[in-house]
């Protein structure tokens, strides 16, 4: 587990997803909810996964990754 301090949502990677999303949604007018969950569900579903790991793959997370699957792998 990588320890995250509490009210600090920068060093949560998912806040960079929504923010990108947000950006995306700013200037759209929607004329009901329906159409406001159709646009999000296919917005989600057209990130590739380079792009969420671009938005989400903070240096300390892919470092603790990489220190955890090392442990793993000693013998």
């Amino acid at each position: 587990m990588v320890y995250l301090p509490p009210s600090n949502p920068e060093l949560n990677p998912i806040e960079r997803l929504w923010r990108d999303m947000k950006d995306k949604v700013a200037f759209h007018n929607f004329k009901d909810e329906q159409e406001h969950e159709a646009w999000i569900t296919n917005t989600i579903n057209n990130y590739s996964p380079e792009q969420i790991a671009s938005l989400t793959g903070y240096e300390y997370i892919i470092n603790a990754v990489n220190q955890a699957l090392s442990c793993m792998e000693a013998p």
